[in-house]
């Protein structure tokens, strides 16, 4: 579940929805866009996009998405939710479609035939190939990756504490015997039990390692 939002809210971030709000000041023959200099300014959309049209215009100058201002015909593009029909006040989305021409698509008014220039791109090789279902299977190779590294090192560690290892060797292959010799073995080097109770530098280090695991 984790990964699943977070690879939804990763695929947020690489393909963002926009909205544009429109209106007519003073009931002018021209529209303005929010946060678009001039009148009629150009927006740019990208094919995937979900957008959203804020509508608070004259009741003369109804919006809706046309070829090239042209009128009373619009744009036949089925990723229109209110049927691509023509209003003055409220908001209608657009769900730019994979076959939307790259230019030619405008914001008009129905009535009097001006509007403003929609340029369609389409995604990149890269961002058409991530998905939620991708994203989300690449979140998941990594948790794996990190889950089983740190399962590893966090179970040892455990294990070792519990059963009050005073020593931490490394498993040695199995050999043939080696001949007997008068020479003294050298010592091992041992590492001192590390103070593991609750509370100490160690316990809220494993303690730590093992929360990182499960919430990933």
């Amino acid at each position: 579940m984790l990964k699943l939002f977070l690879a939804s809210f990763l695929f947020a971030l690489v393909l963002a929805d926009q909205t544009f709000h429109i209106t007519t000041p003073g009931d002018a023959f021209a529209f303005t866009v929010d946060g678009f200099p001039g009148t009629n300014p150009p927006l740019t959309v990208t094919v995937g996009e979900t957008i959203t049209f804020n509508i608070d215009t004259s009741t003369i100058h109804p919006v809706f998405l046309s070829i090239n201002n042209a009128i009373p015909t619009g744009y036949t593009g089925t990723g229109v939710s209110n049927g691509n029909t023509a209003i003055n006040k409220g908001t209608f989305t657009w769900k730019v479609e994979e076959t939307a021409p790259a230019t030619g698509i405008t914001y008009t008014c129905k009535v009097h035939g001006f509007g403003g220039p929609i340029t369609v791109k389409k995604q990149s090789a890269t961002s058409a190939a991530i998905t939620p279902t991708t994203m989300a299977t690449s979140v998941a190779h990594t948790s794996v990756a990190h889950t089983s590294v740190a399962h590893t090192s966090v179970a040892h560690t455990s294990a070792a504490v519990a059963q009050g290892t005073t020593e931490v060797t490394t498993p040695v292959p199995a050999t043939e015997p080696l001949p007997e010799t008068t020479e003294a073995a050298a010592p091992q080097a041992t590492i001192p039990q590390a103070d593991a109770s609750i509370g100490s530098p160690l316990f809220l280090l494993i303690l730590a390692a093992t929360l990182s695991v499960y919430l990933l």
